[in-house]
C-alpha cells in the first residue's frame, strides 16, 4: 500500500526541495482518495511473483479464556535488563561530564579550594545515586523472583 501511495504521489514528492516541503506534501489536510492507490497496491500485489511474497502464518486470535505464549508479550526481565544497560550508559556519561568539569575547573583555577570541594561533592552525589540504583536493581530482581512460579 505504501509503495502504491508513493508511486501516485511521487511527482509531488520529487518536486520537494527539502524535507520540510516533502513533509508538507505528505501531511497536507485534504480529502484522501483511497481508491486509486488501493488499485495500484493490488496491481503491484498481482504483479509480484508468489515466491517473493512473505509467507506469514494466518492471524487468528486465541479463543476466550486462553492466554498468549510468554514469548509474545514483553517480559519484566527484558525491561529490567534494558533499564540496567541504560543506567550504565547514563552513569558513564555522567562520569565523563564530571571529569571534564573537574579538569576545566582545575585548569582555570588550580588553587581554588571551592572548586575542589564542589567536585568532591558532585562525586559524592554520583556515588549516592549509584548506591540507590544498585538497591533499586536488587529490589527489582527480588520482586521478579517472587513472581516466578517455580520460586527460583
Amino acid at each position: 500500500v505504501l509503495v502504491a501511495y508513493v508511486k501516485l504521489h511521487g511527482p509531488a514528492l520529487l518536486a520537494a526541495g527539502s524535507a520540510q516541503q516533502a513533509c508538507a506534501t505528505l501531511l497536507v489536510d485534504s480529502v484522501l482518495r483511497v481508491e486509486p492507490w488501493m488499485k495500484a497496491a493490488y496491481a503491484l500485489l498481482d504483479a509480484t511473483p508468489d515466491d517473493l511474497l512473505p509467507r506469514w502464518a494466518p492471524f487468528s486470535p486465541l479463543p476466550q479464556g486462553h492466554s498468549y505464549p510468554r514469548h509474545m508479550v514483553p517480559q519484566a526481565t527484558s525491561v529490567v535488563l534494558d533499564g540496567r544497560a541504560e543506567v550504565e550508559r547514563i552513569k558513564a556519561e555522567e562520569a565523563e561530564i564530571l571529569q571534564r568539569r573537574y579538569l576545566a575547573a582545575r585548569a582555570a583555577e588550580a588553587g581554588d579550594e571551592a572548586v575542589r570541594s564542589a567536585a568532591a561533592a558532585e562525586a559524592r552525589r554520583l556515588e549516592r545515586e549509584e548506591e540507590e540504583e544498585r538497591a533499586c536493581e536488587a529490589l527489582e530482581v527480588a520482586r521478579w523472583r517472587l513472581r516466578r512460579p517455580d520460586g527460583s
